[in-house]
């Protein structure tokens, strides 16, 4: 399996429609995505829609440079773009099915995090990740015995 860094992910999608740069960095950023999307409470269908639409739209946007690396983390900027992928949605859905019935909430709105506890929830979403992807590389790479001991 080969180590593929962040930098190259972006590097390979900033100006090529390249189907392979695309794979990688979906398989990268999708399950964040929709794991956040569905900690916050989102259906998994709707969850689902959200994570590719913030997938095309942070193409659509790193392709036009609104992403700087000197400004912040990729991860914080994801988080704002996902973040706003979910409340252009919420608005979009019809008010009656944006609370669940199983909800004591009177709107979605009062049962939505504040910012603080998004933004954290977003990075625990983003170190498990993480820790999956190491944890899998490792498991690629070494023998049971030498996996089991580690």
């Amino acid at each position: 399996m080969e180590w593929v860094t962040t930098t190259q992910i972006l590097d390979n999608l900033k100006f090529s429609n390249d189907p392979v740069a695309w794979k990688t960095f979906t398989d990268h950023f999708y399950p964040i995505i929709l794991a956040f999307a569905k900690k916050i409470g989102l259906p998994t269908s709707d969850a689902e829609d959200v994570a590719q639409d913030t997938l095309f739209t942070f193409l659509k946007l790193f392709r036009a440079n609104h992403f700087q690396r000197e400004k912040g983390h990729l991860s914080h900027w994801i988080f704002g773009v996902t973040r706003n992928i979910i409340r252009d949605y919420l608005k979009r859905r019809p008010r009656e099915r944006l609370v669940p019935e199983s909800s004591t909430q009177a709107s979605f709105w009062a049962a939505v995090p504040d910012e603080n506890t998004l933004m954290q929830t977003w990075h625990t979403e983003w170190q498990h990740s993480l820790l999956d992807r190491c944890l899998s590389r490792v498991r690629n790479e070494l023998d049971e015995k030498n996996l089991s001991s580690f």
